[in-house]
């Protein structure tokens, strides 16, 4: 009879230690799903804030390309009145995402010294600029 009863304490012994063993696996399970949730959640940031540098980057290249196009206009029609539009410039080949990004010139009043040109960034795209400009020649 002892060795029986020897063998229940031993087996019901047993058996209170395997919940606490299941429940370490567990807790570790749920360690790694937190863990793997925020690294997750880290890159997703990171994407984010990768999308909006490079959108904002690309919105003020744009603006600085139409402001630089722009000017360039003006300094070619003071030089040449009688032309209208200034050759392409080559340089802007180098910008990726604006490398047909050009100046036209709508419309010349060359007795006023006046034009009216528009900006567009793409091939087909339309207009994001479009201004009356007086283009007397410098003093």
């Amino acid at each position: 009879m002892r060795v029986i009863h020897r063998l229940s304490k031993q087996s019901a012994s047993r058996l209170s230690r395997r919940p606490r063993r299941g429940s370490a696996i567990l807790l570790c399970f749920l360690a790694m799903a937190v863990v793997s949730v925020a690294s997750i959640t880290i890159a997703r940031s990171h994407r984010r804030l990768n999308i909006r540098r490079s959108v904002t980057q690309s919105s003020v290249q744009g603006r600085l390309i139409a402001e630089g196009l722009t000017q360039r206009q003006i300094a070619y029609q003071r030089t040449h009145p009688s032309l209208v539009v200034a050759p392409v410039d080559k340089t802007l080949s180098k910008i990726n995402g604006f490398e047909d990004a050009q100046a036209r010139v709508v419309a010349l009043d060359v007795p006023q010294q006046t034009i009216e040109m528009e900006v567009s960034l793409y091939s087909g795209a339309p207009p994001i600029r479009r201004r009356g400009i007086r283009y007397a020649p410098l003093p």
